[in-house]
């Protein structure tokens, strides 16, 4: 079968006619990228680059996302005691609060042996502590507000209530933390949609420079190919397949580096989260995240190089490509 040449039969006149634009086109591109290793390897490590960093931070975001809601969230107010035990009547009182549906006693005694556990028998301090006098440490009474009580303002203003009560040391909300990381997180999510739409316009911006500069170098063979009657299609395939190799390459090499580094962080994050005693399900959708990467390396590498070609190819059909 005899090879298509540039510009012939400019109509696509059936499928034959559109395989062999095709395979001309491919032949092309596969011709440049040889030309130019090391520009095409470059391209495509920051192509891969800009695809990585925000997909690895919205794994991260992602994760902690679908884990909170497994987190203890139930309010629990720590309210401390100088006495042994906290007094019985005030007690009494407190279990016929209406907002609060859940007492717990830990005395002075038991407070001072979960101290001496969290040291370690074995450690310096544990020994120290163990060989000299222990220090006194307060009761506590950990407090559980309802269910319809547990808005922040709510626990904030029960805490507060407790506070003000004879013998108190003071309170502390335990779900204060939780309420920062939600916060942290917000700001965290509103950052990372800024940078990646920052990445994604530097990839469009890579990948459309390069097609216009390649484009600009071919402008004399472009004259001759319109002509003899090519299209705007049959013109920019070549560079198109040519912007869809560093999409597919960059693609590639972002989603296997996401796999790299979700593979050595998942050890960390799991043992980090067993340290706080927190239950954490790593996500099991990686693949679909290599798949996602591979799929949006092609789809920014296209749409960047139709831009740029169909903006220089209008700046050529109007007679200016001298000042494209």
């Amino acid at each position: 079968m005899r090879r298509a040449t540039p510009g012939e039969g400019g109509s696509l006149r059936g499928l034959a006619r559109w395989r062999a634009d095709q395979r001309y086109a491919l032949g092309e591109a596969k011709q440049t990228l040889g030309k130019q290793p090391l520009a095409t390897v470059l391209i495509m490590i920051t192509l891969a680059l800009a695809l990585l960093l925000p997909a690895a931070l919205g794994r991260v975001l992602g994760l902690l996302e679908a884990n909170i809601g497994t987190w203890p969230t139930t309010p629990k107010i720590n309210v401390f005691f100088a006495a042994e035990v906290p007094p019985g009547p005030l007690l009494q009182r407190w279990r016929a609060h209406p907002d609060i549906a859940d007492l717990r006693v830990q005395t002075a005694q038991a407070s001072a042996e979960e101290f001496q556990a969290a040291l370690g028998v074995g450690s310096a301090l544990g020994k120290r502590f163990g060989a000299a006098p222990f220090p006194p440490l307060p009761s506590v009474v950990v407090v559980t507000p309802r269910e319809d009580a547990q808005a922040p303002a709510r626990v904030k203003a029960l805490a507060e209530a407790l506070e003000q009560e004879a013998g108190t040391l003071g309170v502390q909300v335990d779900l204060a933390w939780v309420l920062r990381l939600r916060g942290a997180l917000e700001v965290f999510s509103m950052l990372l949609y800024t940078f990646q739409g920052l990445l994604t316009t530097a990839a469009l911006l890579l990948v459309g420079t390069v097609t216009r500069m390649a484009l600009l170098e071919r402008l004399p063979a472009l004259r001759t190919l319109r002509l003899l009657g090519a299209t705007n299609g049959f013109m920019l395939a070549p560079f198109i397949y040519q912007a869809l190799a560093y999409g597919l390459g960059g693609g590639f090499m972002a989603g296997l580096g996401l796999l790299v580094l979700e593979g050595a962080l998942s050890p960390a994050l799991t043992a980090l989260a067993s340290a706080y005693a927190l239950p954490l399900t790593l996500s099991a959708s990686a693949a679909s995240s290599f798949l996602f990467l591979l799929a949006s390396g092609l789809a920014l590498a296209f749409l960047g190089a139709l831009l740029a070609g169909l903006w220089v190819l209008r700046r050529f059909e109007s007679g200016l490509e001298q000042t494209a």
